[in-house]
């Protein structure tokens, strides 16, 4: 089964190509297009599809119809044959969870997705972190979500309606727009939370900077809903200090509420906070008796990756466990080969 995913998140897009449950092929759109976290929905791709009949094309993050349908007729002009199209633009939560889940090599895991700047969810509420119970074949189970709201623009979520999991309603900012908003008040882009990270490890304390959490959320006398910071002239790498604290103590925050509801040791961790390496090995230190598993394209250009495996999963007959063993995709390179090559040179 050749199962193609495109994902068109609003940066990184990318194309993930599974020959069965076997990774042929993962592209971001930035390496076609040499213009950073694009995501255009190039024609290039069309290049990777037509080598091979594809049994399924799953398109996420699609949100225009007018740009599926420009596609499809793209592929129908391309005559590349496709059996099966899916659009899926409502799970966006769910892939980073299965990209982390098919990587793995776990039968049965925790999914932790914190996303950098959260996913549409409905009626303008953004969901931010969710946490799921994942098993094989195909079993989602949702244990947790926080929805965030701007108070200026929306009203409060109906929490009437009946939920199976935890449902977390707030104004407040999710760590992910913390850490975009400092990062954007340093003067970075929202998206460079590692240079953010990079500057903490040269700050230290400081009765300068305000608390950046109340009660292990956003302290919101500081963060304003506008994704802005009501204050100036602070320290720049105090500051990246504090806010680095601020986001490894919701990260343990988030696994205190992990352990306090499930007996499962396998954890899988996704999503644009995964990428803080930081607040990873600080998960790490306080709970040694995790098998913690790190996706490793935890971004939205994942989105393909976890689309793909989860459809396949999904309408695969024959399914088989995977297991990623290293992230270096292509040609293999041999060394003797090279030494040999260089010697006669």
């Amino acid at each position: 089964m050749i199962t193609a995913c495109i994902s068109l998140a609003h940066h990184d897009s990318s194309l993930c190509i599974l020959n069965n449950e076997k990774i042929k092929l993962f592209i971001q759109e930035e390496r076609i297009t040499r213009v950073k976290r694009s995501s255009v929905l190039s024609d290039k791709y069309l290049q990777y599809l037509k080598k091979q009949k594809i049994d399924q094309l799953i398109l996420v993050n699609f949100f225009d119809q007018k740009v599926v349908d420009n596609f499809i007729l793209k592929l129908k002009k391309q005559k590349i044959k496709v059996d099966n199209i899916i659009i899926d633009c409502v799970n966006h939560h769910l892939f980073h969870a299965a990209s982390a889940f098919y990587l793995s090599g776990f039968k049965k895991a925790i999914a932790l997705v914190i996303d950098g700047w959260g996913a549409l969810f409905e009626n303008n509420f953004y969901e931010t972190t969710s946490i799921f119970e994942v098993s094989y074949n195909n079993k989602f189970i949702n244990i947790f979500k926080n929805l965030t709201y701007d108070p200026n623009r929306h009203t409060s979520y109906d929490t009437n309606q009946a939920k199976d999991y935890d449902l977390k309603i707030t104004h407040r900012l999710d760590v992910g727009v913390m850490y975009g908003t400092v990062s954007k008040h340093l003067g970075f882009d929202r998206l460079d939370g590692g240079k953010t990270m990079g500057l903490s490890g040269y700050g230290k304390p400081s009765k300068t900077i305000p608390d950046i959490l109340y009660k292990n959320e956003a302290n919101m006398n500081l963060f304003k809903n506008d994704r802005t910071l009501d204050v100036i002239n602070l320290n720049k790498k105090d500051l990246a200090y504090a806010m680095q604290k601020a986001l490894e103590k919701i990260f343990i925050e988030n696994i205190k509420y992990i352990k306090s509801k499930t007996n499962i040791k396998n954890i899988v961790f996704s999503g644009g906070c995964a990428l803080n390496v930081l607040g990873n090995s600080e998960i790490l230190k306080c709970y040694k008796d995790i098998n913690l598993f790190i996706d490793p394209v935890p971004t939205d250009s994942g989105q393909s990756i976890g689309g793909a495996y989860y459809y396949y999963y999904k309408n695969s007959f024959k399914p088989r466990q995977t297991k990623l063993n290293n992230i270096f995709l292509g040609p293999e390179y041999d060394i003797e080969k090279e030494i040999k090559y260089e010697s006669s040179r």
